[in-house]
């Protein structure tokens, strides 16, 4: 059975996820300045010696923060979907099968994270997985955290039809004249009214 090394396709993700975030802080760092949102960047709790740590958990999402004047909460996950037109709840792989401890940790961290986020969603706050595709540039902001929640996955595509609010990265000339990577909050806001 072929496939791509598996190796390879972590080092592949981590690399298109470091430069995903690298975008978003970016981003966060405009928003700031702008007086738009404070938006921060969390990390997995760790412990251990420095240069010896290891991480204690799963993190909850990845950003969290408050749109600017309405103390609006707001928190989001960014998954890496590059090709897929859908965001993909982990399965639990067989106990006999090499990759089980992963699996059943990688579905119990998403579910847990769109647990979250329905919440801080019923609280009143905004909430979704953004949904990066770093070949096509685009980002879609994926609000249907419930069905996540569920342990179903979500289409936020289907072909060239957007089924969720989509951003597609800001242009070069954009970017030179200072503007934000990936500028989803417009069209996220603009998505609940």
């Amino acid at each position: 059975m072929g496939g791509v090394d598996p190796v390879r396709r972590a080092e592949t993700q981590k690399a298109a996820g470091q430069r995903s975030e690298r975008l978003f802080d970016r981003t966060h760092a405009l928003y700031l300045s702008a007086a738009r949102a404070v938006i921060v960047h969390l990390h997995p709790p760790v412990f251990g010696a420095p240069g010896a740590m290891k991480y204690a958990g799963g993190g909850h999402v990845d950003y969290t923060g408050t749109l600017w004047g309405s103390g609006r909460a707001i928190a989001f996950d960014v998954k890496g979907v590059t090709r897929h037109p859908k965001l993909t709840v982990p399965i639990e792989r067989p106990i006999t099968h090499k990759d089980h401890k992963r699996s059943v940790r990688d579905r119990k961290r998403m579910l847990d994270q769109a647990a979250l986020l329905l919440n801080i969603q019923r609280a009143g706050g905004l909430a979704a997985f953004l949904c990066v595709d770093m070949a096509r540039e685009r980002c879609w902001i994926m609000t249907d955290v419930a069905t996540i929640a569920r342990g179903e996955d979500v289409a936020f595509r289907k072909g060239d039809t957007d089924l969720f609010p989509a951003v597609a990265f800001t242009s070069v000339p954009e970017l030179a004249r200072g503007g934000p990577p990936i500028d989803y909050l417009p069209v996220w806001l603009a998505s609940c009214r």
